[in-house]
């Protein structure tokens, strides 16, 4: 006699409670190495802090995240939205210029 396996209607189930908790706890691992790596940065001077684009603060904000969620990639918007502010400060202060510039060039020529 051939016995036939057959999953039972529990099975998917269980496969998606231990999907969620395999990923509840990747992601509790990856929250918890971002937050060690922010308190370690924590640690460094405010000029190091400003080459790679962050304040104290912004680290600090990070770190108030809940626990479960992964800090760094708060400081990583945080850091992105910095440059994009800067870039734009950069852009207007240099059409500025250009136009000032232009105008003075126009007024030496009158």
């Amino acid at each position: 006699m051939m016995l036939i396996h057959s999953e039972s209607s529990t099975a998917p189930s269980t496969r998606t409670w231990s999907g969620r908790v395999a990923g509840w706890l990747v992601a509790a691992h990856k929250a918890y190495k971002g937050r060690r790596a922010l308190t370690r940065l924590m640690e460094a001077d405010d000029r190091m802090l400003h080459d790679i684009g962050v304040t104290r603060d912004d680290v600090q904000q990070a770190l108030r995240t809940p626990v479960t969620d992964d800090p760094s990639a708060r400081l990583r918007v945080r850091a992105v939205a910095r440059r994009a502010t800067l870039r734009s400060e950069l852009a207007d202060s240099r059409a500025a210029t250009q136009t000032r510039t232009a105008q003075a060039t126009e007024c030496a020529d009158c």
